[in-house]
């Protein structure tokens, strides 16, 4: 039994080392087309209850928050809203930016803030705008590693080190692309173009939007021209300046709409060597010694990963609002301008990101090939001694499918390990694409508003807002949804 034992012991090897199994698990299956049939009927609550029992794994739970504060939102729960939206923003204080990018952070603020105004809480709703056009821009120019930057210190850019440099092998990577003869280089440089200066992430115009009236309305004058005048860099197209003044006999109302759906992240999957004329190429390995034994790199073509970002999903073209006073029943129209489109935001971020992580994808995924090969080598060069030196006919002929079984198994594995190399796309997924405002000076009184979004030679949806109380001192603010 001895010669058995030691060939099952090459088995276990080989299949415990070279086919690891991967797990998947959810502690509750989630119902995609009930949660589709939910959101498309505007049942934001029902959205909320779902995606509380759904698992998003423990490296994404800042996702959760963030999607499940921002549907609540939707709901107008905005006190369960802002308990989400907190808990969120502590763990990324704590560190946890696995799975979300800087605008993502910009706008869990931006919608808590919104929260706490609904909840006529304007001092609370000041403190978390705050940490959007204060702390998190200042703590990030403040790091030498950071992505931030501000375009009124763009001579600082060059202290934002490495955005734009290639990732560097390991030592382990670069002898596994000297194994195959790859030029790691050449191929990123063929495929993904660096980014530039224009992808970094300069700040969110809705934020100081957000700062600017709410730091006024708080009595942070001079806090308020601040968010004004980087509100002035990040969208010129948006004056507030009215907004901001106090005159005797009239008020400001400031609409803000949000619409459509954010861009999403997608995989683009790219094979090395590029098949031509739709048939595979493969890279010829070159002869390693194993154990002692010369063995012969099999040809094999390598995977990689990367980001891109899609178009936003929206219906609407443009957006009016309609405000009729009660009083004398007649009726204003004003078009609303582009705040912020986050889908750009999203494109910035994937520029950002898709050429590191598509050549430290391709690297790993090299040197696993390698190494998963090396094994399966040794465990094939070991069978082949075994057969060849066994004289039992019976033992030979187990030795011979323990061969077989080691030959088999390799490209088996080196499946596997493509299969395991994925894009990260993770990112909140019920934001909205693009906010849009109106700042409409008028005179205090009672107003009926309506704000319609338009489409194509369409309605594409009215929200109405009867008996809205336009104040001479103080925010008045309205928020809109369509999320068509």
């Amino acid at each position: 039994m001895g010669p058995l034992d030691k060939k099952h012991r090459y088995f276990y090897v080989l299949f415990g080392i070279v086919i690891p199994v991967f797990f998947s698990c959810a502690s509750t299956r989630f119902n995609r087309a009930a949660f589709d049939k939910a959101f498309h009927e505007k049942d934001y609550q029902l959205c909320v209850k779902m995606l509380q029992k759904k698992s998003y794994g423990k490296e994404n739970n800042v996702l959760k928050y963030v999607d499940i504060g921002a549907i609540a939102h939707y709901a107008k729960d905005y006190q369960l809203s802002s308990k989400n939206f907190n808990e969120g923003d502590r763990l990324l204080d704590e560190g946890d930016l696995r799975s979300i990018a800087q605008f993502e952070s910009f706008y869990l603020n931006i919608l808590n803030s919104l929260n706490y105004y609904h909840m006529g809480k304007l001092e609370d709703a000041v403190v978390e705008i705050k940490k959007v056009d204060d702390e998190k821009v200042k703590v990030g120019r403040e790091s030498r590693s950071s992505l931030w930057f501000i375009k009124d210190e763009s001579s600082k850019v060059d202290l934002i080190r490495g955005f734009d440099s290639d990732e560097r092998p390991s030592v382990q990577e670069q002898e596994a692309f000297n194994a195959f003869g790859i030029e790691p280089e050449q191929i990123s440089k063929e495929v993904i173009p660096k980014p530039t200066e224009a992808d970094l992430y300069r700040g969110s115009p809705t934020a100081y939007y957000l700062g600017a009236l709410m730091r006024n309305a708080n009595g942070d004058t001079e806090g308020a021209r601040l968010s004004k005048d980087y509100l002035k860099v990040l969208n010129p197209q948006i004056n507030i300046d009215m907004s901001l003044k106090r005159e005797s006999g009239m008020a400001s109302l400031n609409v803000l709409a949000f619409s459509g759906f954010i861009a999403k992240k997608e995989e683009r999957v790219f094979y090395y060597p590029p098949e031509h004329d739709k048939s595979s190429e493969l890279v010829n390995g070159k002869t390693i010694t194993v154990a002692g034994t010369p063995f012969k790199l099999p040809p094999m073509r390598f995977k990689a990963v990367y980001t891109v970002a899609g178009e936003n999903v929206t219906k609407v073209k443009n957006i009016r609002v309609a405000l009729t006073d009660t009083e004398t029943g007649a009726t204003q129209t004003y078009p609303l301008t582009l705040l912020e489109d986050f889908g750009v935001n999203v494109k910035k971020n994937v520029a950002l990101k898709a050429r590191k992580e598509f050549q430290a994808k391709f690297a790993a995924g090299v040197a696993k090939k390698l190494t998963v090969t090396i094994i399966s080598a040794t465990a094939i060069i070991a069978a082949r001694r075994r057969v060849q030196q066994e004289q039992n006919g019976f033992l030979k002929t187990l030795a011979q499918i323990a061969l077989d079984i080691a030959e088999e198994s390799l490209p088996l594995a080196l499946e596997k390990i493509d299969a395991a190399i994925r894009a990260d796309t993770r990112q909140a997924a019920y934001l909205p694409a693009t906010v849009s405002v109106a700042n409409i000076r008028l005179k205090p009184g009672t107003y009926n508003v309506k704000i319609c979004y338009l489409g194509d030679n369409m309605v594409v949806y009215e929200e109405v807002f009867d008996n809205v109380q336009v104040q001479e001192r103080g925010l008045n603010l309205l928020e809109s949804l369509c999320l068509e």
